[in-house]
């Protein structure tokens, strides 16, 4: 009995849909069971919105803290994307990422409802226009490349000009959008 290509491909998980599954759990988990925790951190509370629009921001600073974050995110997918761990990799990280914007949403809509998803979506303008692309067309190179070329390095330097420019609109655009979102929270 052959397994065909199609058969296996039908029955693998999209990236998405890890990515989607995961976010619901952790949103749905913190709802449900963090509420105490939650309103006893600190993490989006009032007193944290107060200091960061109190807050001057070293932009220059920032933007050495986020490449340092982000710059190698896409190269080191797309170099384990050539090996037999690309996949997983790639499974892995859509399973954090979900993760971690499932944990803040969930944060978010516990303190402020849902108005606190102008403040999630606040967070992620507009670097993730830029990272989300990266992302996902890494996760297709890891689908399509098997082994290093100069083809390979170019895409890799493409994607990372893109990674870039997210970096810079996240250190020199995003805390202009968060204070003025911070302003429709009534934080003076």
């Amino acid at each position: 009995m052959k397994i065909h290509a199609e058969q296996i491909k039908r029955t693998e998980v999209s990236h998405l849909s890890l990515f989607c599954a995961v976010l619901v759990i952790c949103v749905i988990a913190i709802l449900l069971t963090g509420k105490n925790t939650i309103l006893q951190s600190t993490v989006f509370d009032w007193n944290t919105l107060c200091l960061f629009r109190l807050q001057n921001i070293d932009r220059v600073e920032l933007l050495m803290y986020v490449l340092r974050q982000r710059c190698f995110i896409i190269p080191g997918l797309l170099l384990v994307s050539t090996t037999y761990l690309g996949k997983t990799i790639g499974y892995l990280l859509c399973a954090w990422y979900g993760m971690g914007i499932g944990i803040i949403a969930g944060t978010v809509l516990l303190r402020y409802g849902f108005a606190g998803i102008f403040l999630l979506l606040g967070s992620a303008f507009p670097q993730y226009l830029f990272y989300v692309p990266a992302f996902v067309i890494s996760l297709g190179m890891s689908y399509t490349q098997k082994r290093a070329d100069r083809r390979l390095f170019t895409q890799v330097l493409v994607l990372e000009l893109v990674v870039l420019l997210g970096c810079l609109s996240e250190s020199y655009v995003n805390p202009d959008v968060m204070e003025k979102i911070i302003n429709l929270f009534g934080v003076r």
